[in-house]
């Protein structure tokens, strides 16, 4: 399995996360439909349905789009200048959480928003020192995700 796959899967695993912690029904006993997004700084597929992967993740956990789960997809192609700007539609969206795809995608997503929460995929850089959580062991704030590079062991992979 690949790392973008991987990282789709585990985001996939973490949204589904948030939306089982959160009120799963109301007074009146309805089903809460949900919304996600995933913001992504590539460019979509070309060759699949975009979040395949993902959306069969979604599937595997019983969510099912259009009966109590909705996706939106936002890729800036490559153009990190248009991420601010689809992260803010997300938020103006009030998504139920957003699934950010690169470290660019999540400092987007985190400038746009400090009440929706934030499943970062895919961290290029430390996410302590990035400013994205204020330690690994409580991250704190609305972001969080996974971090699967350790400095203490570079110096053993090389």
């Amino acid at each position: 399995m690949n790392t973008t796959r991987w990282c789709l899967v585990f985001g996939t695993g973490a949204a589904c996360g948030f939306l089982a912690l959160s009120p799963l029904a109301n007074a009146q006993g309805a089903a809460k439909s949900y919304r996600i997004a995933v913001l992504n700084q590539g460019n979509p597929p070309t060759n699949e349905v975009p979040g395949a992967d993902f959306r069969q993740g979604l599937r595997d956990w019983g969510y099912v789009e259009g009966r109590n789960v909705e996706v939106d997809f936002r890729y800036a192609a490559g153009s990190v200048d248009r991420l601010p700007e689809l992260a803010g539609e997300l938020g103006r969206m009030m998504v139920d959480v957003i699934v950010t795809v690169g470290d660019a995608a999540a400092v987007a997503a985190k400038r746009a928003t400090t009440s929706i929460p934030i499943v970062a995929t895919e961290f290029g850089s430390d996410p302590v020192k990035a400013g994205f959580i204020s330690s690994l062991g409580r991250p704190e704030g609305n972001v969080t995700g996974l971090f699967s590079i350790s400095e203490e062991l570079w110096q053993k992979r090389l």
